[in-house]
């Protein structure tokens, strides 16, 4: 049962994996083609299969790397000095991240109802920088979190070494 278990979760983690290299390999070809018409002036579109087979290949790219990570994280239980169990929801650290991603996502939600910052319509422009909020700020804070955790569990781990 327990290898069943296993299986399935490496598929889940890859597919996982999988979706978010589709993701960055599609906003990285949309990010270079911005900066490019930026920087030229000319409406840039991409042509040929050349793009499509790129995202494809990110996302090739992201199930091997979620699964190659997934394997190392499996077999040792830990992410550098930082206990992966320590982001359970039943935890305090969890409990933290939950309950701030929560109150993020509603003030969001409330400021973007209550003020219209884009007015009655949006425009494509407008939902890339509503998604870039929406999704940026939380990433940066949980990166944040994470490298904060990280620094201070090599601390702990010192001092218990002495």
């Amino acid at each position: 049962m327990q290898q069943h278990v296993q299986k399935i979760m490496r598929v889940t983690v890859g597919l996982v994996g999988a979706a978010a290299g589709t993701a960055l390999g599609f906003f990285l070809i949309l990010l270079l083609f911005a900066l490019i018409e930026e920087m030229s002036g000319h409406r840039m579109m991409p042509r040929g299969a050349g793009w499509l087979f790129a995202i494809v290949f990110c996302g090739i790219a992201g199930w091997k790397v979620a699964r190659y990570c997934y394997a190392r994280l499996a077999s040792s239980n830990r992410l550098g000095n930082l206990q992966l169990a320590d982001f359970s929801w039943n935890t305090r650290r969890g409990r933290i991240t939950l309950v701030a991603f929560i109150v993020y996502t509603a003030a969001f939600t409330l400021y973007v109802r209550s003020t219209e910052p884009f007015g009655w319509r949006m425009y494509a422009e407008d939902w890339f920088v509503l998604i870039a909020w929406f999704t940026g700020v939380p990433l940066a804070f949980l990166g944040s979190y994470l490298v904060y955790l990280w620094i201070m569990s090599a601390e702990k781990d010192r001092q218990d070494d002495n």
